[in-house]
């Protein structure tokens, strides 16, 4: 067949042409450029084709209209390998856009080509082993191409080259170019031969198959919407061309409760039905940013503006299953470069929204400013902090004094952790850094120093001796829910020969309930090795009483939020005294004793202590304290006849 190769080369692009606009395209230059790569391979190889015949059957032809065809099939194959260069150029480069003069500099060649193709000369020679076209025109043509291959395989072998950055392009590419470039080659030696057509499509299936095979862009789960690769990819090429845009995302915050109640797939289907409201659905392009989360990209402000206005997710429940389910979305608009610089800012920013930030009730969305931005760049700096202070003995141990109401002693404090480094962040408080240790995994070790140097003072300020019955040490609910706590605690309290009574472990209300079996078992190991526990913060978390029996503390401790409403002299406050006195009475009767926090006047200390409360801890007595200040503090307030001095405290 004459024009086999040609005709299956053909069929081949066109099928690609058609499965690649089938599908949702990403809008980058670099698949614009392969769309219209698609349509020149289609072009040249027609041309190729009506070419050849043209040389075969000339008495169908004129002259011009032959050298016409010619010349767009040569002109063709410049424009292609222009093309190819700059689509593997711009891969090289991440997609990173010329300047003008770098652009200028690459379409030199180009216009070149161009211009000898305008005006050079071309003529035909024909013999029985095949007919071609010679002349300028094409010597032209063998020219260029070879200056744009060489460019390219130059692209590529810096991009090898340089480690220091991601390639894009894989080293295949480079035999997919050679193959293409010995085929030229065969093609410039035996000119009557036909093969340029398989080059082309060689280099179309290629990079079809690895960079921009468009269902490869579609998320696997959700009908219509692109992946997160295609997410990612989109910002960067945005990022490189330093465009200004938005992206607004809409994260499904009641998950827990959906999967409980339903299923994984409720959820998935609840996002795909939410998606199918948001107007214009089908002309955008719509990503799966993670897992329950997905949004979109819009770059005018005024569009903006008109999202925040008037756009909902859902004004009434999804029929989903034969059920009713209202999904709650936390909708965020986060603007790039301004506040979000790159991708990664970009995703530490869009978590840093979806823990911290609850979904709207009514839908509205929450655009993300600097002092957010700000905020979290502040609590990234807080996790290096935290981390160096892990690794540096950068905490330090305060302790505020606890009041016996009976004996109207000093008999126990709590300790409470500090950062040192008070220079680079200032005061940075336990609200703020122990969720962090958490978060980063750190609050083991960190509760491990704690514990070392809450042990270690009680030695060397000799506590017991000066009357203290006890330290309280407080545990989150990550670490009563160790596995090896038990063994890593009782450990260190028999290295400094102290009582395990003299450890009071509190745990929050929150922790204790949720914590789980692992939890209530380390809490039964250490009351069955002397260990106390008291409940920390009564009154702020579940109120869950049959989970407080169950422990059975040693004390409860009465959260500061609990006692200053009923003190209040600006509002009613006999409503909050009813509950105060309800609470205490409640304690009292499941035969707890009771420790109030956060006693600041001498009406506050009278009347808790009127009412039967066992312990007070406030600033009417005094702050968190330094060791060294702790054990002066014992020996005035208890008027030891004979203080014990602070000789051999190590001070932090």
């Amino acid at each position: 067949m004459e024009y086999g190769t040609q005709l299956v080369s053909l069929c081949v692009v066109l099928l690609i042409t058609i499965e690649f606009f089938q599908y949702r395209r990403l809008r980058l230059f670099s698949t614009r450029l392969f769309a219209g790569f698609l349509f020149l391979t289609i072009f040249s190889i027609s041309f190729e084709i009506l070419s050849s015949y043209s040389l075969r059957n000339p008495q169908f032809f004129s002259i011009t209209l032959s050298r016409l065809i010619n010349q767009l099939y040569i002109g063709s194959i410049i424009v292609i390998t222009y093309y190819i260069y700059l689509y593997i150029d711009l891969k090289t480069k991440h997609n990173r856009p010329y300047s003008v003069w770098e652009f200028t500099a690459r379409t030199i060649p180009l216009v070149i080509g161009i211009i000898g193709l305008l005006f050079g000369t071309l003529e035909y020679h024909s013999d029985f082993d095949g007919m071609y076209s010679y002349g300028s025109v094409v010597d032209i043509a063998y020219i260029i191409s070879p200056i744009y291959f060489g460019l390219m395989l130059l692209s590529l072998i810096l991009a090898i080259k340089n480690r220091s950055s991601a390639i894009i392009i894989k080293y295949d590419c480079c035999y997919c170019l050679t193959s293409g470039l010995a085929i030229a080659i065969y093609h410039y030696l035996t000119p009557t031969s036909s093969y340029f057509s398989l080059a082309l499509v060689l280099f179309v299936i290629y990079v079809y198959i690895s960079y921009e095979n468009t269902k490869e862009n579609e998320d696997k789960e959700i009908r219509g919407i692109l992946s997160r690769n295609a997410f990612e990819a989109t910002l960067k090429e945005l990022y490189g061309e330093q465009n200004h845009f938005w992206v607004i995302s809409f994260s499904l915050q009641n998950i827990a409760s959906m999967t409980a109640t339903y299923s994984q797939d409720t959820c998935i289907d609840c996002i795909e039905k939410s998606i199918k409201s948001i107007p214009d659905f089908k002309h955008r392009n719509i990503f799966r940013i993670a897992e329950y989360t997905f949004g979109f990209v819009i770059f005018k402000n005024d569009e903006l503006e008109d999202w925040y206005a008037r756009y909902k997710v859902s004004d009434k429940a999804l029929t989903i299953q034969d059920s009713n389910i209202e999904p709650s979305y936390f909708v965020c608009a986060i603007e790039c470069p301004n506040i979000a610089p790159d991708l990664d800012a970009y995703v530490s920013l869009l978590d840093f929204c979806r823990q911290n930030f609850d979904a709207q009730n009514d839908h509205s969305m929450f655009i993300l400013d600097k002092d957010t931005a700000q905020k979290r760049d502040y609590l990234l700096g807080v996790e290096k902090l935290i981390q160096k202070a892990i690794d540096d003995d950068g905490f330090s141990v305060v302790y505020q004094p606890i009041i016996n109401t009976k004996t109207g002693k000093c008999e126990s404090a709590e300790a409470l952790v500090r950062i040192k480094d008070t220079k680079t962040y200032g005061f940075v408080s336990p609200d703020v850094f122990i969720p962090l240790a958490e978060r980063k995994g750190l609050i083991s070790k960190l509760g491990d120093q704690v514990f070392f140097k809450v042990c270690r003072f009680a030695r060397e300020a000799r506590l017991v001796e000066r009357g203290i019955k006890y330290i309280e040490v407080n545990l989150s609910g990550i670490q009563i829910a160790d596995p090896t706590l038990t063994y890593r605690l009782h450990q260190c309290v028999k290295s400094f020969a102290l009582d395990p009574s003299f450890i009071n472990i509190e745990v929050t209300e929150t922790a204790a309930v949720t914590s789980g079996k692992i939890a209530a078992d380390n809490v039964e190991k250490l009351k069955n090795l002397g260990y106390r526990f008291s409940m920390d913060d009564f009154g702020t978390g579940y109120s869950n009483f049959s989970q407080i029996a169950e422990i059975a503390f040693d004390l409860i401790k009465l959260d500061k939020s609990l006692i200053w409403p009923a003190f209040d002299k600006e509002k009613e406050s006999v409503k909050a005294k009813t509950v105060l006195i309800a609470c205490i009475q409640m304690i009292k009767t499941l035969g707890f004793k009771i420790v109030a926090e956060g006693v600041e006047t001498q009406e506050q200390a009278d009347f808790l202590t009127k009412l039967g409360v066992d312990y007070l801890q406030g600033y009417k007595f005094s702050k968190p304290i330094s060791p060294r200040s702790f054990a002066n503090f014992i020996d005035v307030f208890n008027k030891i006849p004979e203080p014990l001095g602070d000789g051999g405290i190590i001070e932090e």
